[in-house]
C-alpha cells in the first residue's frame, strides 16, 4: 500500500509498493526516490513548473494566544525556505484571544526563472562580473524590489549563463542554416588583440541582412589565443568558428580587418575578399602626418604645455579658474 510522506511533493506522486520509486500523478513518469525527494522536486520544477509545493492551507509560523486571565501560550515554527519571506498578520478583538500568524509568500517557479534570466542578461549586456550577485548592496537592492526573491549565488548565474548561451547559439545556427538554403551571403569582421594582463584574444563578428532588409550583427566567438598571432593560426581559428556554426566557406563574401601583416596572410589563406578597416587606415594616415617636420614642432610645444599643468596642482587649478571665466 502506498504511503504519504510529510512533504508536499507527495500530493503529486504515489510511492510504488516494495520499491524505491514513485509515480508522477501528472505525467505517469516513474522516478527513483530512496532517501530524499530531491529527484521528485526537480521533476516538478522542470516538467511541471506551474505546480506549487506550498501547503494548501496557511501555515502559522508563530502563534501566540492570550486569555482574559493573562495566561499566554506561544508556539514557534522551525520551518525555513530559501525562496520565501514571511508576512505577519495580526487579528485583535476586544475581550478575545489575540492570534498572530504568518503566511508564506513565494516567488514561484516560473517567475523565479524569469528573474534569473533577466539577471543573467544584465551581467552579459552590461559586461558586469558574475560576482556582483554576492555584493551586500546588490542583494539589499534586490530585496527592496522583491522581498520574496532570493538572489542566486555566482555559480548558479554561471550555469544559467552557459545554458542561455547554448540556446542562443542553437537558434543562431538554425537561422544561418535556413538562410544558406536561400544562398545568403555573410561578411565578417575580425581582430586580434592583447589585454592589459598580456593575454592574446581574437574576436569574430558576423554581419548579414535578412529577407526583410534588417541588418544583423552577431559576435560568434571571443577566445584566448595561446599560440602566436601568425596569419596561419588566425586562419585556422577562423575556419574552426565557421565549422562550429555550420557556415559554409562559400557563403563568406568578405572579411574586414586592420592593416596588420598577419591579417594579410590570414585572409589570403582563407581565400576571400579582404577589406581594410577604414578607422585603422585613418589612424595610420594621421600618425604619418604627425611625423612631418612642422607638425613635430607643434606637437612638442603642446606636450610641454600639458606637462606643465599636469605637474603643478596650483597651475592646474588656476587654469580651470581661467576656463570658467571664458
Amino acid at each position: 500500500m502506498s504511503t504519504r510522506k510529510a512533504s508536499t511533493v507527495w500530493h503529486y506522486f504515489d510511492k510504488l509498493p516494495k520499491e524505491d520509486k514513485a509515480k508522477c500523478n501528472l505525467c505517469s513518469t516513474i522516478l527513483v526516490c530512496k532517501n530524499t525527494t530531491s529527484s521528485l522536486r526537480n521533476h516538478l520544477a522542470y516538467k511541471h513548473p506551474s505546480v506549487s509545493l506550498l501547503r494548501p492551507t496557511p501555515t502559522a509560523t508563530t502563534m501566540s494566544a492570550t486569555t482574559s486571565t493573562g495566561t499566554s501560550v506561544n508556539t514557534i515554527d522551525n520551518s525555513s525556505d530559501k525562496n520565501e519571506n514571511l508576512i505577519h498578520d495580526t487579528t485583535i478583538a476586544q475581550g478575545q484571544s489575540k492570534l498572530s500568524f504568518s503566511r508564506k509568500i513565494t516567488v514561484g517557479s516560473d517567475n523565479w526563472k524569469s528573474l534569473v534570466k533577466t539577471l543573467v542578461e544584465f551581467c552579459a549586456q552590461d559586461m558586469r562580473p558574475i560576482s556582483i550577485v554576492s555584493g551586500d548592496g546588490f542583494r539589499r537592492f534586490c530585496e527592496k524590489l522583491n522581498p520574496a526573491f532570493k538572489v542566486p549565488c555566482p555559480q548558479t548565474i554561471k550555469n544559467h549563463l552557459q545554458y542561455y548561451y547554448d540556446n542562443s547559439k542553437s537558434e543562431l545556427i538554425k537561422t544561418l542554416d535556413f538562410d544558406q538554403t536561400k544562398n545568403y551571403k555573410y561578411s565578417f569582421t575580425t581582430d586580434a588583440w592583447t589585454s592589459l594582463a598580456n593575454e592574446g584574444y581574437t574576436t569574430i563578428t558576423i554581419h548579414y541582412i535578412d529577407s526583410e532588409w534588417n541588418d544583423h550583427h552577431r559576435v560568434l566567438n571571443t577566445h584566448e589565443v595561446t599560440e602566436r598571432h601568425t596569419g596561419l593560426n588566425l586562419a585556422t581559428d577562423f575556419l574552426e568558428v565557421l565549422t562550429n556554426f555550420g557556415i559554409k566557406k562559400e557563403s563568406v563574401i568578405s572579411i574586414t580587418a586592420d592593416n596588420a601583416a598577419n591579417m594579410d596572410v590570414c585572409i589570403r589563406e582563407i581565400g576571400v575578399k579582404r577589406i581594410r578597416c577604414f578607422g585603422h587606415s585613418l589612424q595610420l594616415a594621421v600618425k604619418a602626418g604627425f611625423k612631418l617636420g612642422f607638425m613635430d614642432k607643434m606637437l612638442g610645444s603642446a606636450r610641454r604645455i600639458v606637462t606643465f599643468f599636469n605637474r603643478s596642482t596650483v597651475a592646474n587649478n588656476c587654469f580651470k579658474e581661467k576656463q570658467k571665466q571664458l
